[in-house]
């Protein structure tokens, strides 16, 4: 993982917190934002930090969010290290590399983070 990124204000079974998201740099030099799980709280600073090295992820592909996506918060004016919509156009401006158009919720979330179930 080159950068990890905080998604505020995301809910799980009733429970509010937030995505751990993870930009993945592929062997094709792009990057593939990867949802590393979910967290209960507020409290970023409690997410587990990404892995180093080479990694293999596993999980389900998902459509970039926009504006209009169900569960997204696209207000804006978040701090830095968070973003409110998991998507190319969102995420270009913090990376140097060229962002997929979609991304993975791993189907078994790491160490202290629970997985996001994928949209269907």
């Amino acid at each position: 993982y080159v950068k990890q990124l905080i998604v505020p204000d995301r809910g799980l079974d009733g429970a509010d917190g937030y995505y751990v998201l993870g930009l993945l740099l592929t062997g094709e030099h792009k990057v593939l934002p990867v949802v590393r799980g979910w967290h209960e709280g507020s409290a970023p600073a409690k997410a587990p930090a990404a892995p180093g090295g080479t990694v293999t992820v596993t999980g389900a592909l998902q459509p970039s969010e926009d504006a209009r996506s169900t569960g997204v918060d696209a207000t804006g004016g978040l701090p830095a290290g968070q973003v409110g919509i998991i998507g190319a156009a969102s995420l270009l401006n913090l990376t140097t590399y060229d962002v997929y158009d979609g991304w993975i919720t791993l189907d078994r979330a790491e160490s202290g983070l629970t997985p996001v179930p994928a949209k269907t």
